[in-house]
């Protein structure tokens, strides 16, 4: 199992479950680039999550589809095992309606 596979299935998805107000949708796209692995929707917000491992990046194409996210109004986040604890907590407050740009800005300085 490839470790961002592991990642998704171990850490990611059983939280995801656990958010009360939150709408989420993998995307198994294999000949689309560019997506993120997973679109949601909190309280009202568009999140864009893709998933890495701890020396894995964004490829170009993520990072421009990101930045259109990001200037649309919505939240893009790269995940990974070194953040993810920042991540649950960002997901946690925005599925109770609490959208902390502080840990947001955190969680984009990992």
């Amino acid at each position: 199992m490839k470790k961002e596979t592991g990642f998704r299935k171990n850490k990611v998805i059983p939280f995801l479950k656990t958010l009360n107000r939150t709408a989420f949708f993998p995307i198994q796209q294999k000949t689309i680039r560019g997506d993120a692995d997973y679109i949601m929707c909190s309280q009202g917000f568009f999140v864009w999550l893709e998933l890495k491992t701890d020396v894995g990046s964004p490829d170009p194409l993520q990072v421009y589809k990101a930045s259109c996210v990001t200037q649309t109004g919505g939240i893009s986040i790269v995940a990974n095992p070194s953040n993810w604890g920042l991540v649950m907590d960002f997901l946690t407050l925005l599925d109770r309606g609490i959208y902390d740009k502080n840990v947001l800005r955190e969680i984009k300085q990992c």
